[in-house]
């Protein structure tokens, strides 16, 4: 669905009509997991948590409640993969990334500003006098991935986290008995419902798809 964002530098060292040099790099969300962990090492362990919370995660949330509103499986199995799909459910952290990424793009600028300076690199001061510029400048810029990303957050806002709307139809067709606290009749003082229990469990399994 494209890059998600891309990096530059600015290289104030470049000598001839451009007193610049981009380089660029277009990254993917895969590929900023896979970039992590190049460095082997605990780095392999940062980019398995990145992918796990930023793919994988999402993707199995996703698929899971796709599963529930869709196959005609028995009711206990629906149920069973009920849970395992609210459990999949905590490792989602993209609504994360969509904050990070604008805080990255303020702050990196002046970070990378004082990697090299005149203090640590003498030529820089030659440079900065003769281009009028930093040495080494980092920017990041978004692409149409990241805004793919932050309209997916919010769809999962309403479809994906509990008590959302898609996981209470889903709650109540797995379990019409069950009425927890708070509900109307709890605030309003009223007698709970009574639900007849069927003994057709099936009937709610196909519910589901209805």
């Amino acid at each position: 669905s494209g890059s998600f964002l891309r990096l530059f530098a600015v290289d104030a060292a470049r000598l001839g009509d451009s007193n610049e040099r981009r380089i660029n790099g277009e990254y993917s969300l895969v590929e900023l997991g896979l970039l992590a962990g190049q460095g082997g090492g605990l780095d392999a362990g940062l980019s398995a948590t990145f992918i796990m919370f930023m793919v994988i995660g999402p993707v199995a949330r996703t698929v899971s409640q796709m599963a529930l509103l869709l196959l005609p499986w028995p009711l206990p199995e629906l149920r069973h993969l009920h849970r395992l799909s609210r459990n999949v459910s905590v490792f989602y952290a993209l609504e994360v990334f969509v904050l990070v990424v604008p805080l990255l793009d303020m702050t990196i600028s002046d970070l990378a500003n004082g990697m090299l300076t005149p203090a640590n690199f003498p030529l820089c001061g030659d440079l900065d006098a003769r281009y009028g510029g930093p040495c080494l400048e980092l920017g990041v810029e978004k692409r149409v991935g990241y805004y793919y990303m932050a309209a997916s957050v919010f769809l999962y806002f309403l479809s994906g986290i509990d008590g959302s709307l898609v996981h209470k139809r889903i709650h109540r067709l797995l379990h019409p008995y069950d009425d927890p606290p708070p509900t109307l009749h709890c605030v309003c003082g009223r007698p709970p419902p009574r639900y007849k229990r069927s003994r057709k469990p099936a009937a709610l399994a196909r519910g589901l798809r209805a």
